[in-house]
């Protein structure tokens, strides 16, 4: 199957760190606090002006995306895909920002020793790219690309973070760590067989 891998808050463990960041810099500006505390992006969890958050992306974006650990067996399990004979790519939103942001990511992956068949950065419109690489399964944790793909017929595995609303749609597992991962593409792999 090709299996098609987003990086934050699922192959990297960002969201702690977007969230500890958020609070501190909201401090630091002297803000209200959280006005949408249940929505995995930053912009929207603030009610913050747009040059404090273009400030908050410039002090702490690439430096999170520097720090922030693999999730527990995150490797071992993409490793076991590959030998099971899964293609694996990389779909992500990182590289919005910048180039440099490309360079971090790539550098990360190879530190890490993780290896992707394909790498695909900035997509705004995963479902186009899902589809052009022919995705059996998504594997994402934000609500809005996991809601439009599985709405084109993929399948998707919906990293859910409990903030996060839930999907019903029969193309949409929830999953919560790498171990669950690994189940729901082996059954759907027997499924597809």
């Amino acid at each position: 199957m090709n299996i098609g891998i987003d990086l934050d808050g699922v192959l990297f463990d960002t969201e702690e760190y977007f969230r500890c960041s958020g609070e501190l810099y909201d401090i630091e500006i002297g803000g209200g606090g959280m006005v949408k505390p249940n929505h995995i992006k930053m912009q929207y969890r603030y009610d913050w002006e747009r040059e404090y958050f273009d400030d908050y992306i410039l002090k702490y974006l690439l430096e999170i995306e520097r720090i922030a650990p693999v999730k527990p067996y995150a490797k071992l399990v993409i490793e076991k895909l590959k030998e099971d004979g899964h293609k694996l790519i990389c779909i992500t939103s990182r590289g919005v920002l910048d180039d440099e942001e490309i360079e971090i990511t790539k550098k990360r992956l190879k530190e890490e020793g993780i290896i992707f068949d394909k790498l695909f950065f900035a997509q705004a419109n995963k479902v186009k790219c899902c589809q052009d690489e022919k995705i059996d399964v998504m594997i994402d944790d934000y609500f809005d690309f996991i809601q439009s793909i599985s709405n084109s017929g993929i399948n998707c595995l919906y990293f859910r973070d409990n903030i996060q609303d839930d999907i019903i749609n029969p193309y949409v597992r929830n999953v919560k760590n790498w171990g669950e991962v690994y189940r729901q593409i082996s059954n759907l792999s027997k499924i597809k067989q």
